[in-house]
């Protein structure tokens, strides 16, 4: 189990930690040291086919290799100041990894020829979709965005971007996303700033937003202040 905190990396065996006798491994930033976490600031974690681990953190991407044990700091972003602060990873089927970056957008790296590119910058006029502060893949070659100016999704085939317009009843407008989440089922949950979980129903080329909210009804959320969500082997969310 790899556990991301503000203050390093924690690893343990989830199986050992039950009966009691888990040995929690701690991983830290060394300053001038190239073999550990490239920042305390852990904010997202991947796994790749392979068994690789890769980090999002404060101070850009660490990879580790857990065939020989060591960690690789910056490992694809070396000197490119504008990708520093990542704070969400996700490998598509091609291999290729799409990070958001703070201070940035959306980057797009290709392991194959080492290329590291701007997708989004994060104050483009060029683009519907600024301020990226998550990314998903629903297994349909589609990568969803969530932003701050609402949710998108970009064909990775035809490079096309669709954006969603928040509508309910007479309110229309854009949504400020925190979180983005594709279900085994293909649905797409959105959790907003402090406004509950919303499913974006696609139906062809039309859509609706269900909002799911903080009640006292048994289909009811306990806070309308939701961080992040995720499923169970049974479906569950």
């Amino acid at each position: 189990m790899w556990v991301g905190t503000m203050f390093g990396l924690n690893v343990f065996d989830p199986d050992e930690l039950i009966i009691g006798e888990a040995k929690i491994d701690k991983y830290y930033q060394v300053i001038n040291s190239d073999d550990q976490l490239s920042s305390n600031d852990v904010w997202d974690i991947h796994e790749d086919s392979n068994g690789v681990v890769w980090c999002a953190t404060g101070g850009g991407i660490t990879k580790y290799d857990p065939y020989i044990k060591q960690f690789n700091r910056n490992y694809l972003l070396k000197e490119e100041e504008f990708a520093s602060v990542i704070t969400s990873i996700v490998l598509d089927k091609e291999g290729n990894h799409w990070l958001v970056s703070l201070h940035t957008g959306l980057l797009k790296f290709d392991p194959k020829t080492k290329e590291l590119k701007k997708y989004f910058d994060v104050e483009s006029e060029d683009t519907e979709i600024r301020r990226i502060t998550s990314v998903c893949l629903d297994g349909e070659n589609y990568l969803w965005v969530g932003a701050t100016n609402g949710v998108g999704r970009i064909n990775l085939q035809t490079n096309e971007i669709k954006q969603f317009t928040y509508e309910k009843g007479s309110k229309k407008g854009t949504l400020s996303i925190r979180n983005i989440f594709v279900d085994s089922k293909k649905r797409i949950w959105l959790i907003p700033y402090s406004t509950g979980l919303i499913l974006l129903d696609q139906k062809g080329e039309d859509h609706e937003f269900i909002e799911i909210r903080k009640g006292d009804c048994k289909d009811c959320l306990v806070d309308n202040d939701v961080f992040d969500i995720k499923e169970d082997k049974f479906g569950n969310l």
